[in-house]
């Protein structure tokens, strides 16, 4: 009886003792610092098959080249029809800019009234969070 009454507080002390280095251990390892939000971002490649289904909605366009850049992709057009038709093409253009992901356009037109030139610039990569 006097082992159970004496093993009674070393046991006690013992579970006291494993407690306070456990929190200890765990105090310390709670120091580092993580960032408290991370970003990702993640590219999305715009393909050439997306660039002619914009550009295929549009009648009397003629793709003549298209180019990829790091970040961005190049379409040279040739527009055919008179100037009225020409300014309704670049307006519907620059309206829908941001729906086809046309990063920038330049329009030069020739000396005919019958032809102009568009140079289109799509965002080749697109971000996607």
């Amino acid at each position: 009886m006097k082992i159970k009454i004496a093993l009674i507080p070393i046991l006690i002390s013992a579970f006291l003792c494993i407690f306070v280095v456990n929190n200890e251990i765990k105090f310390k390892s709670n120091n580092i610092k993580t960032p408290r939000k991370t970003v990702m971002k993640k590219y999305k490649k715009i393909k050439f098959s997306e660039i002619l289904d914009t550009l295929e909605k549009y009648k009397g366009l003629k793709i003549d080249e298209v180019k990829y850049d790091n970040m961005d992709a190049y379409a040279n057009v040739s527009i055919n029809g008179n100037i009225k038709d020409i300014n309704n093409m670049v307006s519907n253009f620059r309206q829908e800019k941001n729906l086809i992901g046309i990063k920038e356009i330049n329009v030069t037109k020739t000396s005919e009234n019958e032809r102009a030139k568009m140079k289109l610039v799509f965002r080749h990569y697109e971000e996607v969070n």
